[in-house]
């Protein structure tokens, strides 16, 4: 049809998309080119060269089909409600992307974009917080201690119940839910609820080196080290903390649930 002057713009697209289909993506890739030099307003061959370039590095350890996807929101955003099903599409490459690289700000940003675009589609609400969800369960890897692992976990078991609200008899969101809370009861297993730690520091955010810790009315104590760091195991039921220095005044601290401690003491 081509050969017989038969330029119409599905005609492209249906021949890009067979070689898309028959994993010719070079072939595929020079068809779609070609829509958008002849017909630079058409959103779907910029969508479809993304496609193509995302089956070409399927991992996503090149980023090929970076730059393509965010060609194609360029190009799609002149109708977000129109295009919203393609956007979700391309925001999710780029999440994912993002995760990939450890770019957890970015990874984030680009899931709440999958959330906010239709606040009512059940399916992109999922999508956004279950990649949420798997961005802050990553983010734990980024704790070098357990106990500071643990908010990491909260945060991702509260965006899959987000997710779950939305698609309650979804199991694949449930088992992964599930996986983070069995992972974060298995962390708090290896954490000793006696051991507390901190860091004690003057008013102009400086360390205080051999900086004096004790637990009210016992013997036990420790001092900070260089960077103004201490930890210790305390008695069973100590009810506070005494924190002094030389030259700065002395502070109570009440022993809270809370395992961390960072003080600041005035001179």
């Amino acid at each position: 049809m081509l050969d017989l002057g038969r330029n119409d713009v599905n005609n492209y697209l249906q021949i890009g998309r067979a070689y898309y289909m028959g994993k010719n993506y070079s072939k595929a890739d020079s068809v779609f080119k070609i829509v958008t030099t002849k017909f630079p307003d058409n959103i779907q061959s910029y969508l479809m060269i993304a496609r193509t370039y995302s089956q070409m590095d399927p991992d996503s350890r090149r980023g090929l089909a970076k730059p393509k996807f965010e060609t194609f929101i360029q190009k799609a955003s002149i109708d977000t409600v129109g295009n919203a099903k393609e956007l979700v599409e391309a925001f999710g490459y780029l999440g994912y992307y993002h995760l990939k690289r450890e770019n957890y700000n970015d990874a984030n940003q680009w899931y709440d974009r999958i959330i906010t675009i239709d606040p009512e589609n059940e399916e992109y609400l999922v999508k956004g917080y279950s990649g949420k969800a798997n961005v802050a369960f990553m983010m734990s890897e980024l704790a070098k201690e357990l106990d500071a692992k643990l908010p990491y976990f909260d945060r991702s078991i509260s965006y899959y119940a987000k997710a779950l609200e939305s698609d309650p008899g979804n199991q694949n969101i449930r088992s992964s839910m599930d996986y983070v809370i069995a992972v974060k009861k298995n962390t708090m297993s290896h954490i000793n609820p006696n051991e507390l730690k901190g860091a004690i520091k003057n008013s102009d955010g400086q360390p205080i080196v051999g900086a004096s810790i004790r637990v009210k009315d016992t013997a036990a104590e420790t001092v900070t080290n260089v960077k103004g760091e201490f930890k210790f195991e305390i008695p069973l039921a100590s009810e506070a903390l005494i924190i002094s220095a030389k030259g700065y005044t002395t502070k109570e601290i009440p022993i809270i649930k809370t395992r961390i401690y960072n003080v600041v003491l005035e001179r």
